[in-house]
């Protein structure tokens, strides 16, 4: 497979993270909000807790939009932050723990940050005063809103993180964010608590097409390309980065670089082109992406993206369908109305969506969703219906 390939293909992603989120929020007592929202997704939280187990990237977009829909919570990727311990991250723990100092253990991490999570991409610098700025930015192209969650979550996991391999309260650090000032998430007071940060947002405006209220998943913006998504900028002095951590052991820290290195490797070898564009044609918002602006994306001829699809038994026309269709289902179980699902699929108008979603189901989409309801009302009666005794 081509080199360029390697990088957008990392489509699956960690399902620890969400495990962790889907723990804290059933401890704060929404168990009953989250089993509707993990229900809906198709999912259940024993899957989720699999070792090593990895959800395609439009899955876990559709948990997170269920989660915000049904708990009401705008906080879910500071809450992710907060639940995701050294221990859920596995090798890349490891690398973390054993380190000399924490700029050692960043410069060491970024080259596998994919294993951590791959919808983000961390670059480590130094400054002439020796200070350390590790940024964060999507590594792909996904909805604004969905960015601020997974870079929140992101943000706040490795302040947590760094605390703990530090071995200390507080981290002296500076946190800067892209989140525009008029549309500060409803919870920004929520930074303040994190002990040392000194936090910033609106540290660069995105486009005006971009800004929308954050407090809620279910409002997404398009956004075409990673250059219009937020970023984070972590920026740590060098007294702090070049600390020596008390769990140092270099020898320990080279096996897990080496490690880390192989299993980023053999996740790479079993990606393919399909999952990644099932997750690029779902991402995309209030317009419909062509096969020849995933091929840019690539690097690679529309011609050669062609091929490479066929090997794996997949066209891009009957995939982009399916995809689509089963977007708008999930939306019209969310109780969207068929015009601003259109809009979110990308439709010209609602005829043109009527006529898609009859072609894939049968039916007209509010025949559809009537006939949802019905099936749904049927299950909760058969559930709550007692059950026979058993013969003597």
């Amino acid at each position: 497979m081509p080199q360029t390939l390697i990088s957008p293909l990392m489509a699956q992603v960690p399902a620890g993270h969400l495990a962790a989120l889907v723990a804290r929020l059933q401890a704060h007592g929404l168990g009953t909000a989250v089993a509707r929202a993990l229900a809906t997704a198709g999912l259940d939280a024993q899957a989720l807790a699999q070792p090593e187990a990895r959800l395609p990237r439009e899955r876990q977009s559709a948990v997170l939009q269920a989660l915000a829909q049904a708990t009401g919570r705008g906080d879910l990727g500071f809450e992710m932050g907060l639940a995701v311990g050294i221990g859920r991250l596995s090798l890349a723990g490891a690398l973390l723990a054993s380190a000399a100092s924490l700029g050692e253990a960043l410069q060491r991490l970024a080259p596998g940050f994919a294993l951590v999570t791959p919808g983000v991409r961390l670059q480590v610098t130094r400054s002439a005063d020796g200070g350390l700025q590790a940024r964060l930015d999507p590594a792909q192209p996904m909805p604004w809103t969905e960015a601020c969650v997974v870079l929140e979550a992101v943000v706040v996991g490795a302040h947590r993180l760094m605390g703990f391999v530090r071995q200390q309260a507080a981290t002296p650090c500076r946190i800067l964010l892209s989140w525009p000032a008029p549309a500060l998430p409803a919870h920004a007071a929520r930074w303040r608590t994190l002990d040392g940060a000194q936090v910033r947002f609106d540290a660069l405006a995105p486009p005006a097409s971009a800004l929308s209220a954050l407090s809620a998943l279910p409002a997404l913006p398009p956004a075409a390309t990673t250059a219009d998504l937020p970023w984070a900028l972590l920026c740590l002095d060098a007294a702090v980065a070049d600390a020596p951590l008390p769990m140092a052991d270099a020898a320990v820290a080279a096996e897990a670089e080496r490690a880390c290195a192989r299993r980023l490797a053999a996740l790479q070898a079993r990606q393919d082109l399909a999952d990644w564009t099932r997750w690029l044609i779902h991402a995309t918002e209030e317009r419909q992406i062509g096969q020849d602006e995933a091929a840019a994306l690539l690097g690679i001829s529309t011609r050669t993206y062609s091929r490479l699809l066929a090997r794996e038994g997949v066209r891009w026309g009957v995939l982009a369908r399916e995809v689509r269709h089963a977007k708008a289902c999930g939306l019209l179980r969310q109780g969207l109305g068929q015009a601003a699902v259109a809009q979110r699929l990308g439709y010209a108008d609602v005829a043109n969506f009527n006529r898609a979603f009859r072609a894939a189901a049968g039916c007209a989409p509010g025949r559809w969703r009537e006939a949802e309801a019905e099936a749904q009302a049927q299950a909760q009666a058969d559930s709550a219906a007692p059950t026979p005794a058993a013969p003597v």
